[in-house]
């Protein structure tokens, strides 16, 4: 369930209560592995005293992770340059009086994991995941797409919607939508997404062939954005380089570019036969 953004801190700092009642409950059950995603920062010194195997799970991108372990390094030994450490602070919330900053919590999951599994592949990720193993020096396991299934069950809602959509010709229609519903993404009709260029969104446009026009506004939006323009299954809308602001026109252009390149449709398709 999303929560107000001013929120965030107190879950974070709620979660961290589970430290200890976690470590007893391992204490008793002594698993094998544990599969753990960024938050839980004191969990890996907890499992190698317990002798527990970890394994770092990441929803992300691998191009958004493996800017930030870059980057990272390349602050530390200050030859970052001004528009990378801006970029960086942007990308990783602060630390806050109540809890540990994205970025510590990142480091100390990634450092501490025995192997690195991650939601992607290398057909579109291969770079960025070497990247990854050649940072961290440890297994890093693309696991898939994991695309997500599409509900089957009709509602009132959904039969309207549909029966819209059954109306328009085929690749005729931009959904435009901040998180996607599958079912709409699925149809025939729609021929474009535009999306903020979220990982999830990006893999749920891959996953029904579906061109992307993306608008990114925060955190790895940007870098997967360009990925995807990169990999010709999308364009970006064009910003102005001083204030980063996107006009009617610059939109407009982007959505013409993507509904009337046939092309784009057909090398969307052909990157997920390769994967």
């Amino acid at each position: 369930m999303d929560i107000p953004q001013h929120i965030v801190p107190y879950l974070k700092k709620a979660f961290d209560g589970l430290e200890e009642p976690l470590t007893k409950f391992l204490e008793r059950s002594t698993p094998d592995w544990l599969i753990y995603d960024f938050a839980p920062f004191w969990l890996p010194p907890i499992s190698s005293k317990l002798g527990i195997l970890c394994i770092r799970f990441c929803i992300y991108s691998a191009t958004g992770f493996s800017f930030i372990l870059n980057s990272t390094q390349s602050k530390a030994s200050d030859t970052i340059d001004e528009s990378c450490r801006v970029f960086h602070e942007r990308l990783l919330p602060k630390e806050t009086e109540f809890c540990v900053s994205d970025s510590f919590r990142a480091h100390e999951t990634f450092c501490g994991a025995d192997i690195i599994a991650i939601r992607s592949c290398m057909e579109i990720e291969g770079e960025s995941i070497n990247s990854i193993r050649n940072l961290l020096k440890k297994p890093v396991v693309p696991v898939g797409l994991l695309p997500s299934s599409v509900d089957v069950t009709e509602d009132e809602n959904w039969n309207t919607i549909c029966k819209w959509l059954d109306e328009q010709e085929k690749w005729s229609v931009i959904y435009v939508a901040f998180g996607s519903e599958l079912k709409i993404l699925a149809h025939k009709s729609v021929g474009g997404f535009l999306s903020h260029s979220g990982w999830s969104s990006v893999n749920e446009s891959l996953q029904f062939g579906c061109p992307l026009i993306m608008l990114p506004f925060h955190n790895e939006q940007g870098l997967v954005a360009r990925l995807m323009e990169e990999k010709m299954v999308g364009i970006r809308v064009p910003r102005n380089e001083h204030d980063g602001k996107f006009s009617r026109d610059s939109l407009a252009k982007a959505l013409r570019s993507v509904m009337l390149c046939w092309k784009m449709k057909g090398r969307v398709v052909e990157v997920m036969l390769r994967k």
